[in-house]
């Protein structure tokens, strides 16, 4: 067996791919105040979401107006950990974050804010009390979509012509949870 000698300054980083537990996300400096979480609370927990976002073309409006949209219908994501191993899945509206060890927290929509051209929107939610045998997502109080990449509304028209039909748009996103404290 050959013997491989790496510079010292790649040993911190070959520590730090080692172990495998979620971590806490690193924030972009400046969120908008829209998706900010309030004073007191602290992030604890960051996952990665990546699959589609369902996309519905409906009415805007009352149907009498004949003018039509696309909306979200739900996600339908896997939740990955920082080594990209799944450990649950996010579905539903509203949206169900369910963390395979036996935790589920649901989310409810409070605030979104332009994420970019081609971008699903950054996200606040506020998160219901969690269910399940697991501390993963026991005392979560918000939910923060960060870093989103795809997912934006089809570029398909939206008519009476394809009224009802779904769209699924690829998307990625960071998921930090937060508790109070």
């Amino acid at each position: 067996m050959k013997l491989i000698s790496l510079p010292l300054v790649l040993l911190p980083l070959l520590a730090a791919c080692a172990t495998s537990a979620p971590t806490v996300a690193t924030l972009p400096a400046e969120l908008p105040a829209e998706v900010r979480v309030p004073a007191g609370h602290k992030p604890v927990l960051q996952l990665k979401g990546a699959g589609d976002i369902v996309w519905i073309c409906d009415f805007k409006g009352p149907p009498t107006d004949n003018k039509y949209e696309w909306t979200i219908m739900q996600p339908d994501a896997k939740l990955l950990d920082r080594d990209g191993k799944q450990v649950g899945r996010l579905v539903g509206k509203p949206a169900e974050f369910d963390y395979w060890a036996g935790s589920t927290v649901i989310g409810a929509s409070v605030a979104t804010a332009p994420a970019g051209a081609g971008n699903l929107a950054l996200e606040l939610l506020k998160a219901e009390p969690a269910r399940g045998n697991h501390d993963a997502f026991k005392g979560t109080t918000f939910i923060q979509r960060v870093a989103t990449r795809g997912g934006a509304a089809p570029s398909q028209e939206c008519s009476w012509m394809n009224h009802r039909q779904s769209r699924n748009v690829k998307y990625e996103a960071n998921y930090v949870f937060y508790r109070a404290g």
